[in-house]
């Protein structure tokens, strides 16, 4: 790419360089004379990553190990998840937001308790059936409460009575 710019450009080309640290975008002109150049050209890219590697490394072994117990009080949580940001190159998801996980863990304990008390409020409400009917409902539209003959049910013998009848195994 860079033999085909110097062999097709012509005059100067104005150049945009923008500064991540500053912010400010500056305007240079580039002639071809400044893309000549003698010698090989070197991929250096590689050894970037290498050291980014390393550093993930590094700390991934760091918080292992048993000496993180003596030097975690001085390193920063937020710090370490920008650096871990910045590696894996994360900054357009913005995942990284100090103490979020707090304010999710929050909203979701809520949201949980929420739904129990949905299954207590479902659990408590009358299904109809049997002596199980809402009093409350009944009242509202002036009924008194059913008889247990009208369900066609009838009262179990106590446990002390004498059996009647034969018995199976006779």
């Amino acid at each position: 790419m860079l033999e085909l710019a110097r062999r097709n450009m012509v005059g100067a080309t104005t150049i945009r360089i923008f500064d991540d640290e500053f912010k400010v975008a500056t305007f240079q002109t580039l002639t071809v004379e400044d893309i000549t150049g003698v010698g090989r050209i070197k991929p250096v890219a590689a050894r970037h990553f290498a050291e980014q590697a390393e550093l993930v490394q590094n700390l991934t072994n760091l918080t292992g190990s048993a000496l993180w117990q003596t030097v975690a009080p001085h390193f920063s949580g937020v710090k370490l998840a920008q650096i871990l940001e910045e590696i894996f190159d994360l900054k357009d998801y913005e995942v990284v937001t100090p103490f979020v996980m707090l304010s999710e863990q929050a909203d979701a304990q809520r949201q949980q308790m929420a739904l129990q008390e949905n299954i207590q409020r479902e659990m408590s409400t009358a299904t109809g059936q049997g002596k199980d009917f809402d009093l409350e409902e009944l009242n509202k539209i002036g009924k008194k409460p059913p008889a247990l003959t009208e369900f066609n049910l009838k009262r179990q013998p106590p446990a002390s009575a004498e059996p009647g009848g034969m018995l199976a195994t006779q």
